[in-house]
């Protein structure tokens, strides 16, 4: 046998060894690698994650073997083909461990971590349960339905707080209804609107849900909601569960709600709701994706420009021939996703203002549009053919590979737990240098792509013009003294992201919105009556016998607001509201109501017990008034509640100022002038 020789490996340089590890250099919002090889070594993640799951309590260097060996003996959280992110993620929980329960249960001088063990594992178990979740709710058009419905959030916030005049859209609008209403009380300050407007689109704005009498108000509403979320994620979580449920233990249980609540989603909301985490980050983000160099070359005449035009409609249209049979080929799903009523366009028209720019161009893409809605079952088709091709590009983007998810999810770690970040200090844009850079961005989209930024501009807009309707966009996002907001923090944006995560949790956990149908009971008693109840019984919780009593007096209130100064017979009553089988048809069960309604001052009514008859006088309280702009209603239906509908009353009140008021007003108009 021949003697080998000995091979020797060549030493790397310090360069060499300087460029690997730059690569642990994190930057917000870039796309570097956060491999388990280049993982920062001797740091209290890895000490804790060795101890729980290597039974070894080391300190100082890990070599790769140590490293590798700690990775495969972690517990899978994800998928098996996502490693680095399983790694991630571990360290992400490690580092919530770390710092808010390690920090001072070391302290009490104990080597046992039964309890840390535990706390540990609670949340693995709830991060692997939301893993799942995840991967089921963004499977097929699922995730596309997602997507518009956070598309109609953004949207919706965008036109509620465009900017004109230095204020918001909704606080101008709440001082013309004000200016056109004849008020008795003093008009409200428009601090006051904001706080008005605020509690009615979200509960920990509310003050009304305020626990507690403490100088941060927002802030005890807002932690007691986190907490109340995180303990029914819990609750969601191990219902199923058939090991030991770690909620039987109080301790561990009180442990954790607080520890999510506060310490996780308390932190990830008023992170990512700050100022700086919008337009330093995701705005920042944005402009990044979007650079692109303006081609150089010769200008082309108008003639060369048609002939370019031409050519690619031919394109198109030999494309659209040969995707035809394939489109009518497609089987058609159940509820597919249409693209072409998506809100994603909706949002585009909202920040570009294309409709005001182009209003011919998007009056012909509109009737494009009806046309192609209306085939039928080719419509279905081509909708099919359109979610399943974005699906199978989207599936295959880099965006969902192992190393970017966990570049991502490790950028998200740093952006929570480091506060201390001198390279994020260092990438600080004002509103204007983004507006200029988001302008200039998409100027060179426009002219790669064969048009002119002019195309879109109005009349005698220039250029700066442009780009002061872009950061006057982008303040939207930034803190405001008229919501009372504190440094880096914006209330609107703190709306914004209530609203994405409370529709993001309802796709998670279908459990916390469809079963219980707590908000449909509280829709029936603000607005129902008995008859919607046995309407839609199966979408209410089950009613107590105090409950029911109560519904009843509810009907019957609306019975006196709607028959106020009437007389009606109790035959009547049982009938028209659907009280018999509430009051199993015994009169002498609504005789008693009824005076106990009178003796609450509930109404005023005469009864005659000869005649079965009651007269209502007046009615002392009133029923929720309806109003679509401010409420959806989820089960109930508009007919039920006409009659305490705005809408309804509004039209109502308009017919009859033009069909009697105005005509009268002319006549005497009419009068007078002839008189004279």
């Amino acid at each position: 046998m021949g003697k080998t020789e000995a091979r020797v490996r060549p030493r790397k340089t310090v360069k060499e060894h300087s460029r690997k590890f730059k690569t642990n250099q994190v930057v917000i919002g870039n796309s570097r690698i956060a491999r388990i090889d280049d993982t920062d070594v001797g740091n209290p993640q890895l000490d804790l994650l060795s101890q729980l799951f290597l039974k070894k309590k080391l300190s100082g260097r890990y070599s790769k073997t140590l490293k590798r060996q700690l990775a495969e003996n972690l517990p899978l959280l994800v998928g098996s083909g996502y490693p680095e992110v399983n790694f991630e993620i571990h360290l992400f929980l490690s580092t919530i461990v770390t710092n808010y329960v390690c920090s001072w249960y070391t302290k009490l001088g104990t080597d046992n971590y039964d309890f840390v063990e535990e706390v540990y594992s609670t949340l693995c178990f709830v991060t692997r349960d939301l893993m799942m979740r995840i991967e089921h709710a963004l499977r097929g058009d699922k995730s596309l339905f997602l997507i518009d419905d956070l598309a109609t959030i953004l949207d919706r916030h965008l036109r509620e707080t465009h900017l004109e005049g230095g204020e918001f859209y909704f606080l101008r609008e709440a001082k013309f209804q004000q200016q056109n209403v004849h008020r008795v009380t003093k008009p409200l300050t428009n601090q006051e609107i904001v706080e008005q407007y605020l509690a009615s689109q979200h509960a920990i704005f509310d003050p009304h849900t305020r626990p507690s009498d403490t100088q941060d108000q927002s802030s005890d509403i807002r932690i007691l909601y986190f907490r109340v979320l995180a303990h029914k994620l819990l609750e969601t979580t191990f219902a199923r569960s058939k090991g030991k449920n770690p909620l039987s233990s109080e301790i561990v249980r009180s442990f954790v709600v607080n520890l999510m609540g506060d310490f996780v989603l308390e932190k990830l909301f008023m992170k990512l709701s700050s100022p700086s985490f919008v337009l330093q980050t995701v705005v920042a983000k944005v402009v990044e994706v979007t650079s692109e160099q303006e081609k150089t070359g010769s200008p082309v005449s108008w003639s060369g420009k048609i002939q370019q035009a031409y050519s690619s409609f031919m394109l198109f249209i030999y494309a659209a021939k040969m995707k035809k049979q394939e489109v009518l080929n497609t089987e058609v799903r159940g509820q597919s996703w249409s693209p072409f009523k998506s809100p994603v366009f909706s949002l585009l028209n909202t920040l570009t203002g294309f409709p005001n720019r182009l209003p011919n161009l998007f009056f012909v893409m509109c009737m494009f549009q009806t046309f192609i809605t209306s085939l039928g079952v080719v419509t279905a088709k081509l909708n099919t053919f359109v979610s399943s091709y974005i699906l199978k590009w989207v599936s295959s983007s880099w965006v969902l590979e192992d190393k970017n998810l966990a570049a991502n999810l490790m950028n998200l770690r740093k952006l929570l737990f480091e506060q201390d970040n001198a390279e994020q200090s260092n990438q600080i844009h004002s509103r204007q240098e983004l507006g200029e850079l988001l302008f200039k961005n998409f100027k060179a989209l426009l002219s790669n792509l064969g048009c002119s930024a002019e195309w879109l501009s109005y009349k005698e807009e220039s250029e700066l013009d442009a780009i002061a309707s872009i950061v006057n966009t982008l303040s939207q996002f930034e803190g405001s003294c008229i919501c009372n907001d504190g440094p880096d923090q914006s209330k609107l944006n703190q709306l914004l992201i209530i609203q994405a995560l409370d529709l993001i949790i309802a796709r998670l956990y279908p459990e916390l919105v469809k079963p219980t149908g707590v908000r449909n009971t509280l829709e029936l008693f603000a607005l129902g009556n008995y008859d919607s109840y046995l309407r839609h019984k199966s979408d209410f919780l089950e009613l107590s016998p105090c409950m029911a009593k109560k519904l009843v007096e509810l009907t019957l209130i609306s019975a006196c607001n709607e028959n106020e100064g009437r007389e009606v017979s109790f035959e009547v009553l049982m009938r028209d509201y659907s009280l018999k089988s509430a009051l199993e048809g015994r009169y002498e069960a609504l005789e008693v109501i009824l005076m106990e309604m009178i003796d609450k001052n509930l109404i005023i009514a005469s009864m005659d017990e000869g005649k079965g008859t009651v007269k209502f006088l007046e009615s002392l309280s009133v029923r929720d008034a309806y109003n679509s702009d401010r409420y959806t209603l989820q089960i109930l239906e508009e007919k039920e509640i006409r009659k305490r509908s705005v809408q309804e009353a509004r039209t109502f009140l308009e017919h009859y100022l033009n069909t009697r008021i105005v005509p009268a007003q002319a006549e005497l108009k009419d009068a007078g002038a002839s008189a004279q």
